[in-house]
């Protein structure tokens, strides 16, 4: 499980002072707050936790993997305290192993609005690999994100790293769009790199993998919304106000 996850069940840990001495147990039955990714706030953010399965008992003794085993699955609902979005934790056994998936209220993953329909879909298939736990998945999906904006944005020869190297050539140049003027490339670079490691055998090792966990993703969806803020909404949002403010400089004008 995702050190997160084990944090929060920690809380349940619970002791109680008898004649005979310390009594240890579990008490995974708790209400709480902890922090988890709101992916409507699109941050981490403090969520309440409730758990809402079966009544559970106490477990006893000081071992955690030992008290899950009584009492697997846990289901907890998660509230952000600052945008009221819900999500759900699942805490289950497979293979022999504890996992968690969090399903959350808002699918779709970071898109955005405006964004075309090639991005949506691949930002959105790297959401549901990220909810079944499948983090390398997930990262290949927004390599594939990434690499449709840049055809979206007209760099439409190559793979991803001959879009890339495009895309610099033309900021170096002045001549890439104005969100790419306005943005760190390496953030473009690094995605595709990390992409790419998802997807590849990696010399045969598979432990690499582990380095791709929610806490990255978290991070990649942050760039993605900014990124796709910038490039589909800010235009929009731009050209809506001046013609707002255009519409009243004409009522104005027309009460002299």
């Amino acid at each position: 499980m995702e050190s997160n996850i084990n944090e929060l069940l920690e809380k349940g840990r619970k002791s109680s002072f008898s004649p005979n001495g310390t009594y240890f147990y579990f008490d995974f039955g708790f209400q709480n707050e902890h922090d988890f990714y709101c992916n409507e706030c699109l941050e981490s953010r403090k969520m309440n936790v409730i758990n809402i399965n079966k009544k559970l008992n106490n477990i006893g003794g000081k071992d955690l993997e030992k008290a899950l085993e009584e009492c697997y699955p846990l289901i907890y609902e998660l509230t952000c305290l600052q945008c009221k979005s819900k999500a759900y934790l699942v805490v289950y056994k497979h293979e022999n192993e504890f996992k968690s998936i969090i399903l959350y209220e808002k699918a779709g993953g970071c898109s955005s609005k405006n964004a075309p329909e090639g991005v949506k879909y691949y930002l959105n298939q790297a959401y549901q690999a990220r909810i079944i736990g499948a983090q390398s998945a997930s990262m290949s999906m927004y390599r594939a994100a990434m690499d449709f904006i840049l055809f979206d944005q007209g760099y439409k020869t190559g793979m991803l790293g001959k879009k890339i190297e495009k895309l610099e050539e033309d900021i170096n140049n002045k001549n890439a769009p104005k969100w790419a003027m306005e943005i760190d490339i390496d953030y473009i670079k690094v995605i595709k790199e990390i992409g790419n490691s998802s997807v590849h055998p990696n010399d045969g090792d598979i432990e690499k993998q582990k380095e791709i966990d929610s806490k990255l993703l978290n991070i990649v969806d942050i760039i993605f919304s900014e990124l796709l803020d910038k490039i589909y909404e800010q235009p929009i949002r731009s050209k809506t106000n001046l013609e707002i403010l255009k519409n009243k400089i004409d009522i104005l004008n027309n009460k002299k």
